[in-house]
């Protein structure tokens, strides 16, 4: 099984422009390229918790039923205007 941290890791190689958020799932991590995100699966990776296998957005949905059901995980804490954490994330 393959950590949050090591799944990001590989996404960052795979997404020329970086992360903007990413999605877990039961059996993935969902990353998102910053500026990239398409209808047609583009600007998506995935990222499989079992081994770890990088996979396109149309592969991942056709190997699972869990689309629709992701958790958004914090990337890093947003801040309020007075510069204190929020408690929840994004970049």
């Amino acid at each position: 099984m393959i950590s949050f941290e090591k799944a990001k890791e590989k996404a960052e190689r795979c997404l020329d422009d970086g992360i903007s958020s990413c999605r877990e799932y039961a059996d993935a991590y969902v990353f998102f390229e910053k500026g990239k995100v398409e209808r047609t699966g583009g600007g998506v990776i995935v990222i499989m918790k079992s081994d770890g296998a990088a996979l396109g957005m149309p592969e991942y949905a056709h190997t699972t039923k869990a689309i629709g059901a992701g958790k958004r995980i914090p990337l890093r804490p947003r801040k309020k205007k007075d510069g204190t954490a929020t408690g929840n994330g994004s970049v």
